[in-house]
């Protein structure tokens, strides 16, 4: 959106008559046309002073994205290692198969973030990955058709020397029918995020990004988790953060302008331990709910917060369980967006699916190899 098309460039002091016609029909100032190809359908706007002025330009209005047909091949779940396990990535299909590869160099041991989302509107999730610690602020996107990843983008989202890892998420921030890619920095790196826009041809601009800020006090240097989803009645999605290691329990919302949201306390303000977030649209209505888990270092407990103002918790696992609970959204046996929690380090690579009150596991399974005890990350959106 706002992107625009020079049709008719006129030097200074040259000058032009008429209207351009599309099918016969004149194309007036201020007037609009749409046009379909592979999939997309795109609305433009025609300005005859556009330009430096003298020019004749089209500019984006709005992009319809392509629906994937019944049938097709869709991912439901991604889920990485942390720390130790490589960066070993399992991605859950639709149809009840999966498919697990290495997202870096298999010498790399410190593991992967992951997200799902449609980047170039064809209908098909594409799989983002960030590195954990050690592994600079690298981004890749993977085309998921036909269920063996591609990589088709790579890009760093922060300076190449950082080495704290990064938390990543999507959503359509600026609302252009493309889903973004959400940023946050990890351990050392401050509270900073930055949102980089989808593109139909995954050209991923990582040097002007949609949005760069602090979603708190840049002082905190312990990261910020990131998720999105539609807070309010305004076009896009907000980005949606909670302090990383260290930090309390306080989530936070911010739409494209970066202004502020959501902010609330989803734990006791004595929890320290920092939180994961989560959102996905669990009880079918237009707002995103938000679940947030806590980190490593207290008995872990998870939290949902519905735009009916319900507010249910639960304990995911063991109650001495104190690894931290990696929340997520998945996809339940009725195709519907759930809640979802996997363990951090020290527990099993289980990943939990609950209802919508949190009271019950209506799914549960080993994400990878049962032995491995160095904790998961899951997709924060679907």
């Amino acid at each position: 959106v706002g992107n625009q098309l020079t049709l008719l460039n006129i030097g200074t002091g040259s000058g032009a008559l008429g209207n351009f016609t599309f099918n016969g029909v004149p194309l007036l100032q201020g007037g609009s046309i749409s046009l379909t190809a592979n999939g997309f359908t795109t609305a433009f706007s025609i300005n005859y002073r556009g330009g430096d002025g003298n020019d004749v330009v089209l500019t984006v209005t709005a992009v319809s994205p392509h629906t994937a047909p019944p049938g097709t091949l869709l991912p439901t779940q991604a889920t990485g290692v942390d720390y130790g396990g490589g960066s070993v990535v399992q991605i859950n299909y639709n149809n009840g198969s999966s498919f697990c590869f290495y997202a870096y160099s298999p010498a790399y041991t410190g593991g992967v973030r992951v997200a799902l989302g449609d980047i170039n509107g064809d209908g098909i999730d594409e799989l983002i990955t960030g590195t954990g610690i050690g592994g600079g602020p690298h981004i890749k996107v993977f085309n998921l058709q036909g269920g063996q990843p591609v990589e088709i983008a790579s890009f760093f989202a922060f300076e190449p020397t950082f080495m704290g890892g990064v938390y990543i998420s999507t959503g359509d921030i600026n609302a252009d029918g493309l889903e973004d890619i959400i940023v946050g920095a990890g351990a050392g790196g401050g509270p900073r995020v930055k949102v980089f826009s989808g593109n139909s041809g995954y050209f991923i601009n990582a040097v002007a990004p949609l949005m760069d800020f602090f979603a708190y006090n840049p002082a905190f240097t312990g990261g910020v988790t990131v998720a999105a989803g539609k807070r309010d009645l305004n076009p896009g999605d907000e980005v949606i953060t909670g302090p990383a290691v260290g930090g309390g329990p306080n989530v936070r919302s911010f739409n494209a302008a970066s202004l502020m949201i959501d902010n609330f306390f989803a734990f006791g303000a004595n929890i320290t331990t920092g939180i994961f977030v989560a959102a996905g649209y669990v009880d079918s209505d237009l707002t995103a709910d938000i679940i947030a888990g806590t980190g490593f270092g207290a008995p872990s407990q998870i939290a949902a917060f519905f735009s009916t103002g319900d507010r249910p918790t639960a304990i995911p696992f063991a109650p001495n369980f104190i690894g931290g609970a990696r929340v997520g959204i998945a996809l339940n046996s009725l195709g519907q967006e759930a809640f979802a929690a996997a363990a951090g380090p020290g527990g099993a690579p289980l990943v939990n699916i609950f209802n919508n009150s949190l009271t019950v596991v209506v799914d549960t399974f080993f994400a990878i190899n049962p032995l491995f005890s160095g904790g998961l990350y899951l997709n924060t959106t679907l």
